[in-house]
């Protein structure tokens, strides 16, 4: 067992510090993807709010009241039927 080993690091040391480096690298790559993502997605929502809070105004000024007609109540009531 002992010579197995020793045959496997007869050429020395192996040096597999460049994996570390491409892993550290990978993980912050995707940290600043993910947060390049969320900070665009969050503009775009925030502007996207500021523009429909400014126009509601202007769309609720020109817009008709709408008014459901299974809430509304009756305009006019049936006169009740007198008893005889």
């Amino acid at each position: 067992m002992r010579q197995s080993r020793q045959e496997l690091y007869k050429s020395g040391a192996a040096d597999e510090s460049w994996k570390d480096k491409v892993i550290i690298l990978g993980v912050v790559g995707t940290i600043l993807i993910v947060v390049y993502e969320t900070t665009t997605t969050r503009r775009e929502v925030m502007a996207e709010a500021v523009a429909r809070s400014r126009n509601y105004g202007v769309y609720r000024e020109y817009q008709q009241p709408q008014v459901d007609e299974r809430l509304a109540e009756p305009t006019s009531h049936p006169e009740p039927n007198p008893k005889s």
